[in-house]
C-alpha cells in the first residue's frame, strides 16, 4: 500500500506539543505497515532523523501574502495530489481543514481510495463563513470517502448533524491511542505533589490539553470558582497553553480568577 498525506504542518513532538506532534508519531507508526508514504505539506522541520527510508516528504512552499498565500496553497497542494496521482493507492487525511478535505475530494475524482479521520467535533461548534463553507466541504468529503474513521461511536451523531449522507457501512471506530512508551507509570505521585506544592489529602483536579475555547475551558474554570468556594483542600491544574490562533486565551482564563482563594487553588502549569 502507497499512501498520500496531505498535512498543513509536520513536526515532531520536540518542536511541537500540538497535535502536529502526534500525527508525526502516527506517520512514524503507519510508515512501519505500508510500502510507501509521501507527504505533502507547508511546514517541516529542516532536520527529521527519524523520519523512514520509505517516507517523502513534498514541501509546498505559498506566498507570504495572507490571502494569496491561502489561495496558492489550496491550489499547490490540489495540483501535487494531481501530479502524485500513479504514485499512490490511498489517499488519507486526519483533520477537517480546508485544503485536506479539498485534497480528498480530488483524489476521489481521479478514482483514488480515501481515508477520512475525522478527530473532533470543534468544527461543528463556531458559526462563521468560513465554518460554514468548511461544513460544506466535510458533508462532500463525507460522501466521497471510502472509509471515516471515528474515535468513538458518540462522534456519529454530532458528525451526521452537518453529513447526514454519513453512511454508517464506511464507518470504523478506532478510539484514540497511547504510546505506552513514552507514557507509562514512573513518577511517585508524592514526588509530583511536592515539586507543585500541593500537600497530602487535597484533593486535585487535572485538565491536560490545549487552551482553546472549543475545549470549554471557560466552563470549566466557572466550575473551578463554585467548588474551591464551597470546598476546601481542592486544587485545579491546568496543563497546556495558548495556540497561535488564540494566543491570549490563557490570559483570559487566568483573568476569570477573582479572589486570591481562587488564584491559589487553580493552577496554569504551562506545556
Amino acid at each position: 500500500m502507497r499512501l498520500l498525506i496531505p498535512i498543513i504542518q509536520i513536526k515532531s513532538p520536540k518542536q511541537s506539543t500540538t497535535l502536529t506532534g502526534q500525527f508525526y508519531e502516527e506517520i512514524l507508526h503507519l510508515a512501519k505497515k505500508t510500502e510507501k508514504i509521501k507527504i505533502l505539506t507547508a511546514e517541516h522541520e529542516e532536520k527529521q532523523e527519524q523520519i523512514p527510508k520509505n517516507v517523502e516528504i513534498h514541501l509546498i512552499k505559498s506566498p507570504k501574502t495572507p490571502k494569496i498565500g491561502g489561495l496558492h496553497r489550496i491550489a499547490a497542494f490540489i495540483i501535487n495530489v494531481v501530479r502524485l496521482t500513479p504514485e499512490f493507492d490511498c489517499l488519507f487525511i486526519r483533520t477537517f481543514s480546508i485544503v485536506e478535505m479539498l485534497c480528498l475530494i480530488s483524489a476521489k475524482i481521479l478514482r483514488k481510495k480515501c481515508v477520512f479521520l475525522v478527530p473532533g467535533t470543534w468544527i461543528f461548534e463556531l458559526k462563521t463563513l468560513k465554518s460554514e463553507i468548511t461544513r460544506l466541504i466535510f458533508r462532500i468529503s463525507v460522501a466521497m470517502a471510502d472509509c471515516i474513521i471515528l474515535y468513538s461511536r458518540r462522534m456519529i451523531s454530532p458528525v451526521r448533524k452537518h453529513a447526514p449522507n454519513l453512511d454508517l457501512n464506511k464507518v470504523r471506530i478506532i478510539p484514540n491511542g497511547v504510546d505506552t512508551e513514552r507514557f507509562r507509570p514512573g513518577l511517585e505521585a508524592e514526588f509530583l505533589r511536592r515539586k507543585l506544592g500541593i500537600k497530602e489529602g487535597v484533593k486535585v483536579a487535572l485538565y491536560v490539553g490545549r487552551l482553546t475555547p472549543q475545549k470549554g475551558l471557560e466552563d470549566l474554570i466557572k466550575a473551578a470558582k463554585i467548588v474551591v468556594n464551597s470546598i476546601k483542600n481542592v486544587k485545579f491544574l491546568i496543563v497546556g497553553d495558548d495556540v497561535p490562533q488564540h494566543v491570549k486565551f490563557r490570559e483570559k482564563l487566568e483573568g476569570m480568577l477573582t479572589s486570591s482563594e481562587e488564584r491559589s487553588s487553580v493552577l496554569f502549569l504551562g506545556p
